[in-house]
């Protein structure tokens, strides 16, 4: 087939078919009027200065930049879904029914920004949400107790999806406690006189988060990212590499006080901070994500993955998540290591605008009856909340 298409290309059918059209229009009226016609990569090109006289014209709208680090734009692009874009419908469908049994109130004021685990089963051959996080930013410094250790500091999305994970693995470990469900159990003994126990070969977790970690790993240019997806950063993706960008300046801890990562570092007067979500996503790929009463119990746990929705670079992405810490590797002592999950984006990104102060965060689990709403002003359920966790969890 010889015939060229216009393609157009964006986060939904109904607005690639928008553009889709616009360019058909443009190279249709360039072929009468000697405007502008697109190539079968989108491209726009001179139109033919030999047919009728017509006058060669040039579009003088510059292409998008491109980071360094990701592929040029004469590659093609690639427009099948992969286990990305899986794992971010999985997620969004979760949120989305999450958000119709919250009370009214809570929805215009809840954060945008989202988080999800998923556990995969390759005897189901299918992934499930089994705990969801919604939140950016922390809890105000001035309205902290430093006595109260059920204050929730880091109102994140990927640390409260973190820790109502927490709530899924103790059922978990309570199931193989018991010799009726212990085959149920997502955990065995391997070897059998192992003291520790293990998660079953057939099960894994995949992080998913619709904005970049704060932090180290968003340290890029917005212009540089949320770009269609092309076969060369799949193949990327697929491969595992890492290929991390180590320019000078970059990787260094950062902190967050009420909603932004503000400094690199903490003086002894400052006010309390904690780990950007960069920071905090690198120290779980060598401790695991299991935390400490847990790992009495059970090996670490480390992401299969991980899958940004919105301002993913690969690169960055890879440095600030392991690779910084590859000058530790020799220094890890047994169980832990420095893992490396597979790290990837949609094959389409929606461009998420992330709040400046926090805003309501909610925390659910597989299991639980319903979700609990977090106030950032305390750090305490919020008047509207369902319900309440465990004072260990809120």
């Amino acid at each position: 087939n010889k015939n060229r298409y216009a393609q157009g290309y964006a986060n939904n059918k109904k607005e690639a078919k928008r553009l889709a059209a616009v360019k058909a229009m443009e190279s249709l009226l360039g072929l009468i009027q000697g405007s502008v016609v697109y190539d079968d990569s989108g491209a726009a090109v001179p139109s033919d200065a030999s047919g009728g006289g017509r006058p060669t014209v040039v579009a003088s709208a510059p292409l998008p930049p491109r980071s360094p680090l990701n592929p040029t734009d004469s590659e093609e692009l690639d427009t099948e879904p992969n286990e990305c874009d899986e794992l971010a419908k999985l997620s969004r469908d979760a949120v989305d029914e999450l958000r119709v049994v919250l009370p009214q109130v809570v929805y215009p004021i809840m954060s945008n920004v989202y988080a999800a685990v998923l556990c995969f089963k390759s005897d189901q051959g299918q992934s499930e949400v089994v705990s969801i996080g919604i939140g950016n930013g922390c809890t105000h410094n001035e309205l902290l107790n430093p006595n109260d250790g059920r204050t929730l500091f880091d109102l994140s999305a990927i640390v409260i999806a973190r820790r109502s994970l927490f709530r899924f693995l103790y059922r978990e470990l309570r199931r193989y406690a018991s010799p009726e469900t212990r085959f149920q159990s997502i955990f065995e003994r391997r070897p059998p006189e192992a003291e520790l126990l293990s998660l079953r070969e057939n099960v894994r977790f995949d992080l998913y988060t619709n904005v970049c970690p704060m932090g180290d790993a968003n340290r890029h240019e917005i212009s540089d990212i949320d770009l269609p997806l092309t076969t060369a950063e799949r193949d990327l993706m697929d491969s595992g590499e890492l290929r991390p960008n180590m320019d000078a300046g970059r990787g260094k801890l950062t902190y967050k006080v009420f909603g932004n990562d503000v400094s690199d570092s903490s003086g002894a007067d400052s006010p309390p901070r904690c780990m950007s979500d960069s920071d905090k996503l690198l120290r779980w790929n060598v401790l695991g994500i299991q935390g400490s009463i847990l790992s009495v119990f059970i090996q670490p746990i480390y992401w299969h993955s991980i899958t940004v929705g919105s301002q993913y670079n690969h690169g960055e992405m890879a440095r600030a998540l392991c690779c910084r810490a590859d000058e530790i590797v020799g220094r890890i002592p047994l169980p832990f290591r420095l893992s490396c999950p597979l790290m990837g984006r949609n094959t389409h990104c929606s461009k998420v605008e992330v709040p400046l102060n926090p805003r309501l965060s909610i925390n659910w689990g597989i299991g639980d009856t319903s979700a609990e709403v977090v106030d950032p002003d305390g750090g305490k359920r919020h008047i509207s909340s369902p319900i309440q966790m465990p004072h260990s969890s809120a």
